[in-house]
């Protein structure tokens, strides 16, 4: 099915729909395993069947997440038609924005298409970024992995400028045969290029709020889909 809404059939779209809402165990348990310490039950809020498996952006995702940015606002950081998350959930104070990929060339997402006053909106958010991260190399971040770089720049907006608890989840999954299966040791090495590509340095902020989460397929093939 086309669009942003109702079972998908193959890809991340596919695994994630039945992770969240068919085996939210083998999920949040990766995502604790990963370094999130949950006190409290991961409670789903996107993608879920009984919304049609509707993914959000903009100002409806922080509703959904009931999160209020009081100190800096979202369209203040960043123009309309922003991330659409794959999938959004929270655990008590704790906020999941969750980006899902099924296959490495998935990763190396298309560059920037905006508007020249939304790329300069975008720009100025991304370069703040940049600081804040203390990123000495001078790639573009508009161009390649771009879709990292936005992320990465939301979690920054959430934690840094709003002091929400937030955490970004890049849940990539494992020998997926519905299209091009990835190993894990092949997914690691995707990951390590596109930080390396970002100059992303070694950080304890890096390393506590954005997580590499990895799901293996094989632990969710049982499940019939689509419902």
């Amino acid at each position: 099915m086309e669009g942003h809404n109702g079972a998908r059939l193959k890809g991340s779209q596919r695994w994630l729909q039945v992770a969240v809402n068919r085996c939210p165990s083998i999920i949040g348990r990766a995502i604790q395993d990963a370094g999130v310490h949950i006190d409290e039950p991961i409670v789903w809020a996107s993608p879920l069947e009984s919304d049609d498996f509707v993914e959000y952006k903009d100002a409806e995702f922080l509703r959904r997440l009931g999160v209020h940015l009081d100190q800096r606002g979202l369209s203040d950081f960043w123009p309309r038609s922003g991330p659409r998350w794959d999938a959004l959930a929270r655990s008590g104070d704790k906020v999941l924005l969750i980006e899902a990929k099924a296959n490495i060339e998935e990763l190396n997402s298309s560059p920037c298409h905006a508007t020249p006053p939304s790329l300069a909106k975008i720009s100025k958010a991304l370069e703040e970024t940049r600081a804040f991260l203390n990123v000495e190399s001078d790639t573009d971040w508009t161009r390649c992995f771009y879709q990292y770089a936005n992320r990465l720049a939301h979690l920054y907006l959430l934690r840094e400028l709003n002091g929400c608890d937030a955490f970004l989840v890049f849940l990539y999954f494992v020998d997926d045969h519905t299209t091009t299966p990835a190993s894990l040791s092949a997914w690691r090495g995707a990951v390590a290029l596109a930080e390396a590509h970002l100059g992303l340095p070694k950080s304890d902020w890096l390393s506590r709020y954005v997580l590499d989460v990895y799901v293996d397929t094989a632990d969710l093939s049982h499940v019939v889909w689509p419902p």
